[in-house]
């Protein structure tokens, strides 16, 4: 695998391999997160769209990436709150039960 290192903001002597308790934002990440931080500071240029067009221009992508219509296809903010959420609409009869292991 080629070094990526460049496309990062870490020290340059130090090798991070603890990417499953958190992973270094890449540097277009930060400059993402930046852009959005300062639209926030003149809230008026926000507009409702600005809430809903993103999200459904990811999904779209994404569908296209594993040959899904972006209707079937939903934003969460993690996969425990995924689950939980298609454990809700699963229609349960007495005594059964859903186990979790963690």
């Amino acid at each position: 695998m080629k070094n990526q290192s460049h496309l990062f903001s870490l020290p340059e002597n130090l090798h991070y391999l603890n990417g499953a308790y958190m992973s270094p934002n890449l540097k277009s990440v930060e400059r993402a997160g930046i852009v959005g931080l300062l639209r926030k500071t003149d809230p008026t240029s926000i507009q409702e769209s600005d809430f809903f067009e993103p999200a459904l221009e990811m999904k779209s992508l994404f569908g296209k990436l594993i040959n899904s219509p972006a209707s079937q296809n939903a934003l969460i903010p993690s996969a425990s709150y995924g689950l939980i959420n298609a454990l809700r609409n699963v229609p349960f009869r007495s005594g059964q039960q859903v186990d979790f292991i963690t």
